[in-house]
């Protein structure tokens, strides 16, 4: 068996003018190194749920679109000789402008990430609900806030892997990975292998921290499929802390909102609006598929007659989004829940009364929210009593006034949240 190492690109966003290996695999132990063109003979691109042609392939081939990127791979039969043996070898980079800010990305004049795509805008839709405008015009007040929900990786002890065994007797694939998503996708593994599914074994292996990290790992199946194939020996790839920082495939969302909370005198939760721009790094391969988790819950466990849900794909030069733990709804809940805190702040309600008062009571589920979704039961208000109770609310609100009086400042949350 031979363990492999990757050499990632420094850069961005660069153009790939020649990688020079002739060191590396001159390099005493060195079983073999390959290119994005070279592994592309073993094996096809990642796999794609989206219908905009953003290509992708386990190691670049022409162009680097993230800091990170795979640009070389390595198999010795000692992971020290294979970190020796990745750095002798050197490529010649052309640094392109790196896109960085998704505002500034959707510029008609921004520079592309993808040279097969008119914008770096891949998606966009606004969907309303209910009588949004209408909700807004008879509204007593809209509060409206902006946020940011910044990005996040899963970082598990046990990183992402694969350990590969090409068979080219009878054309079969042997894979064992700490993937959790052998019975869902196995065509998807099969593909980017070049095999038939007939002729691929997955083999589970304990999956360890996920979290959502592990669903989808195509990179490190890839890598460690070519690299087998191209020696005919078994390869396991698996992911150092850089490698899996820098370049995993489920890294978190990052979105920035505008949002409108429509509400009445009384402090009547009536209409929502959430205009979203939601940085999807260099490719899109899951598309939206974050969003559709997010819709089932955006107006959260209130009675919210209408909802505005206006979302921006953006592409920039950093590692993908894939799918993390939430997928997707977390963000939502994020700025619903700054909106009513604003809202109580305005009106002079206290959040802890202002949330009770707008909560789906018990004898109201089922519950059909704004957008279809049918929420089957529940209790906020008695699950927020609770956690009042257990969080000893007015002793940290006397706490609070006295450090305040000693210039110390103690913050105190509040959040209610539906999952």
């Amino acid at each position: 068996m031979l363990p492999a190492a990757v050499l990632r690109s420094p850069h961005a966003h660069a153009r790939i003018r020649s990688i020079a290996a002739s060191a590396a695999r001159a390099l005493p132990g060195v079983v073999c190194v390959l290119t994005g063109p070279e592994a592309l003979e073993h094996t096809g691109p990642m796999a794609a749920f989206c219908a905009e042609p953003v290509p992708q392939t386990a190691i670049a081939t022409e162009t680097v679109r993230y800091p990170g990127e795979a640009v070389a791979v390595v198999a010795t039969p000692d992971r020290y000789v294979a970190e020796d043996a990745r750095a002798l070898i050197v490529v010649d980079y052309e640094v392109l402008e790196p896109v960085v800010d998704p505002i500034a990305a959707m510029e008609p004049a921004a520079a592309r990430v993808h040279d097969t795509l008119d914008s770096n805008v891949v998606f966009h839709r606004s969907l309303d609900f209910g009588d949004v405008e209408g909700d807004l015009a008879r509204a007593a007040t809209v509060v409206r806030r902006t946020g940011r929900w910044h990005r996040m990786c899963a970082t598990p002890l046990e990183t992402a892997g694969a350990l590969a065994s090409w068979d080219p007797y009878t054309g079969a694939m042997t894979v064992w990975s700490n993937s959790n998503f052998y019975n869902f996708l196995p065509w998807v593994f099969a593909g980017i292998l070049g095999v038939p599914t007939n002729r691929l074994r997955l083999i589970p292996c304990t999956v360890g921290g996920s979290f959502g990290s592990k669903h989808l790992i195509m990179q490190v199946v890839a890598i460690a499929g070519a690299l087998s194939k191209a020696t005919g020996r078994p390869v396991r790839y698996l992911e150092d802390r850089f490698d899996n920082l820098a370049a995993n495939d489920n890294t978190g969302p990052d979105r920035h909102y505008d949002a409108q909370l429509a509400l009445s005198a009384d402090g009547e939760m009536i209409g929502l609006t959430l205009k979203i721009i939601d940085d999807y790094g260099a490719y899109f391969q899951f598309a939206h598929g974050q969003h559709g988790n997010a819709m089932a819950q955006p107006t959260g466990p209130y009675r919210i007659g209408s909802l505005r849900y206006d979302v921006s794909c953006v592409l920039t030069n950093k590692v993908q989004q894939g799918f993390f733990r939430g997928a997707g709804a977390d963000p939502g809940n994020l700025i619903l829940e700054r909106l009513v805190d604003a809202a109580a702040e305005e009106l002079a309600i206290h959040p802890a009364e202002m949330r009770p008062r707008n909560f789906i009571q018990p004898d109201e589920f089922p519950y059909k929210i704004p957008t279809g979704n049918v929420y089957d039961s529940g209790n906020y208000a008695a699950v927020l009593d609770r956690a009042l109770e257990i969080a000893d609310l007015k002793h940290w609100k006397a706490e609070q006034e006295r450090l305040r009086a000693e210039g110390r400042y103690l913050g105190i949350g509040l959040a209610t949240c539906q999952e």
